[in-house]
């Protein structure tokens, strides 16, 4: 559940909330859907293991110069949004690996780099574009 899978983003639409990696998830017990919690970050800017996240739904995403692909994501997170459900080195999308197919699914509509370096679509937004959802 979350991933971005390749049709989606070659039909330039995902219709599910996401699921994105994060590296200060608070400490203490997860909130629902998750089911469990390997936080360690209490403060300021720790978020909960199964917290939902969106984006602000009233960035006017077609004046940003999105790629069709970042574009489908941005959307997706404005409308359904994305749970956090994994400790990361830093803010990560997940993505149905490619290797899960006989050649690269993603070819033509995303770069390779989007799929194994994941910073390439955080950059076009801050912390302040994006809220919580749920959270105690």
């Amino acid at each position: 559940a979350g991933l971005i899978w390749p049709h989606e983003l070659a039909a330039g639409e995902i219709q599910h909330a996401l699921i994105v990696g994060y590296s200060q998830i608070r400490t203490g017990g997860p909130l629902t859907p998750a089911t469990a919690s390997d936080g360690q970050v209490a403060g300021r800017g720790a978020i909960p293991m199964g917290a939902r996240i969106q984006l602000d739904p009233r960035i006017d995403l077609s004046t940003l110069g999105l790629a069709p692909y970042e574009y489908a994501i941005a959307r997706a997170l404005q409308v359904y949004g994305a749970f956090v459900g994994d400790t990361a080195g830093g803010v990560c999308l997940r993505f149905i690996n490619p290797y899960s197919f006989a050649g690269n699914p993603y070819q033509g509509f995303l770069p390779a780099e989007a799929v194994t370096e994941g910073g390439f679509f955080w950059s076009r937004f801050a912390a302040r574009d994006f809220r919580i959802l749920s959270s105690p």
